[in-house]
């Protein structure tokens, strides 16, 4: 069992595989230096772990380290950054 995150980022997600089922961040990359996180899905087996939220945060700290506006076309996203303030000055939704 493995729980380390990977970033592919020519598929464009963020995957964290749990003996053999992957929860993963999908995104796009937009004009202007704008990332859209488009969506979260954690398998119902693997749900109650934070597993989604640290996918979200590693996603998270990859936009900001990257100088990337946030758009968060997921409500999973826009919820989490609603409660994590840190993003709230990149995030195009607020």
């Amino acid at each position: 069992m493995t729980d380390d995150i990977v970033h592919d980022q020519e598929q464009k997600k963020f995957s964290l595989f749990i003996d053999g089922k992957e929860a993963l961040l999908t995104y796009t990359i937009c004009e202007d230096g704008i990332i859209d996180f488009t969506h979260t899905f954690v398998p119902p087996e693997l749900r109650g772990g934070n597993r989604a939220a640290r996918l979200a945060e590693a996603a998270l700290r990859f936009a900001v380290d990257n100088g990337y506006r946030i758009k968060a076309t997921c409500s999973y996203i826009k919820n989490y950054i609603r409660s994590h303030p840190r993003y709230q000055t990149h995030w195009l939704g607020h």
